[in-house]
């Protein structure tokens, strides 16, 4: 490095290489300075072996604002960029008194720097994990920081200092754009202070955890309104998360013609009034271990869980009401001697899924449903199915066309398998149009359908589709899940 100093003109310096920006206000105080007293002869700039300025940027501006054309240097030779940097952090730091760096100034040069993290924590004589969290400083927001900057660096008589820190600042770099906003500008004109301040951050922290966990419990179970609605409540800072779910279900519910709890039918049922449904369309557990919610033990024990919701699928059914229950032989064969001893039968539908399934010598075609009425005097609309083409209606017969009025007890409809455009990640999903054929013909119009095995949602499409009203229960939270998400697409559409 040599000491000796010369004098060189500033139109032959090349000022490109700067460690931070220009300060107004100091390149004015400078500036005011020099022009009282002079230049300080025994302070000269700093020029590498290529007339680059490596220190004294902001004297430099105030010389060329008050007309002066040379200024006294002194030559040091630099390595590299890095090397250059390091130089002018050194001399900065030698006159703190002048223009203080701030950590503005080191964050700035830390986000734009060349070099690996350990090479800057070099430069700076860091360690790399301080390098490291004033990196993280680049997720405060352009507006926050503007702002942040502001009160840092323009500092007059008439604006007060504000005390904002790297480590003041730590907690608000994972809030969003507007809480980080708020507490800065509230920090900035008093509205917090900087105990104030950690104590707000640290409130929208957990809010930010709370709508997170408040878009995994409700987001695919209620209206988009009432979604945003309780959003909101959570960003008041006055509220309790499981409350406000609630609050939230409740809401939907109430709003709206599809119900579906997140629970036990058999609980959930007792619940309701006597005799206040119109149509129970179900497809329960086949008993079958296809999944955690269809194993019931042996086939007495299953006879007896499935005995404890019918009882309550009667009490809650209309007079004129009818049940439809789907299976197979083998499950529907367990229920038949209650339903017989309970109920009125009224027909044994065959289900034509027209695929097969399974192995072994014949390969299984059909499921079944059970239609059971709650007395003898059942409601009917036999004219909204009758002229259904889901199956051979009209036949020829010596020159004459017949036209059947309803549909035999053979029904074919696809089943809904994987290249479904519908198609879920429920293993038994049923096709709507079956639940429409069920819901349109046993439920008036503006009744209420139950089903006490909600599944997927089909029949509370169905039901939906048909304008009926509809109430439902579903205990696996996967499948819940999915006949809310699809239900709200329903509707939605």
């Amino acid at each position: 490095m040599t000491t000796d100093i010369v004098t060189i003109k500033i139109t032959e310096l090349n000022t490109g290489s700067m460690i931070r920006k220009i300060n107004t206000d100091g390149v004015e105080r400078i500036a005011k300075r020099i022009d009282t007293i002079g230049y300080a002869q025994n302070k000269p700039i700093l020029v590498d072996q290529n007339k680059i300025l490596r220190d004294g940027h902001h004297r430099v501006v105030a010389c060329k604002s008050l007309g002066i054309a040379e200024l006294p240097v002194a030559y040091i030779h630099v390595d590299d960029e890095l090397h250059g940097a390091q130089v002018s952090f050194r001399a900065n730091e030698a006159e703190e008194d002048t223009i203080p760096q701030t950590f503005i100034d080191y964050a700035e040069y830390i986000w734009s720097a060349e070099g690996t993290q350990a090479e800057i924590a070099d430069v700076l004589g860091w360690s790399v994990d301080k390098v490291k969290r004033y990196s993280a400083l680049r997720k405060v927001t352009g507006q926050a920081w503007d702002a942040i900057v502001t009160a840092i660096s323009y500092v007059t008589e008439e604006v007060t200092y504000v005390t904002f820190t790297e480590n003041l600042l730590r907690p608000i770099i994972r809030l969003n754009p507007d809480q980080q906003i708020d507490l800065v500008d509230g920090l900035i004109c008093g509205k917090y202070t900087t105990v104030s301040f950690k104590k707000q951050a640290e409130n929208y922290k957990q809010q930010n955890i709370d709508v997170v966990a408040l878009d995994e419990a409700i987001s695919h179970v209620v209206s988009d309104d009432i979604y945003m609605g309780a959003v909101d409540e959570v960003r008041t800072g006055t509220y309790d998360l499981k409350s406000l779910i609630e609050w939230a279900v409740a809401k939907h519910n109430k709003e709206t013609a599809i119900v579906i709890h997140h629970g036990d039918c058999i609980e959930g049922m007792k619940l309701l009034p006597d005799e206040s449904v119109d149509l129970i369309a179900t497809d329960p557990p086949y008993n079958m271990d296809k999944a955690d919610w269809d194993s019931y033990g042996n086939a007495e024990e299953f006879a007896g869980w499935c005995e404890s919701w019918m009882v309550e699928c009667k009490r809650v059914l209309k007079p004129e009401g009818g049940m439809y229950i789907f299976g197979i032989n083998r499950m529907l064969s367990h229920l038949q001697k209650w339903l017989d001893e309970n109920m009125t039968y009224r027909n044994w539908i065959v289900w034509d899924t027209i695929q097969g399934a399974g192995g072994g010598l014949w390969t299984n075609r059909y499921e079944s449903i059970l239609y059971y009425s709650k007395t003898s005097e059942t409601y009917e609309d036999t004219d909204a199915v009758k002229l259904e083409r889901h199956e051979q209606n009209i036949r020829e017969y010596k020159g004459r066309t017949y036209e059947f009025k309803n549909p035999s007890n053979v029904w074919r409809f696809p089943v809904v398998d994987g290249s479904h455009t519908d198609r879920t990640e429920h293993i038994t999903q049923k096709p709507v149009e079956i639940m429409e054929r069920i819901v349109t013909a046993s439920c008036p119009y503006g009744g209420v359908v139950l089903d006490p095995f909600v599944g997927s949602g089909t029949t509370a499409i169905a039901a939906h589709r048909n304008d009926r009203k509809f109430v439902g229960y579903e205990r696996d939270e996967a499948n819940y899940k999915t006949a809310m998400r699809r239900v709200n697409d329903e509707i939605s559409d």
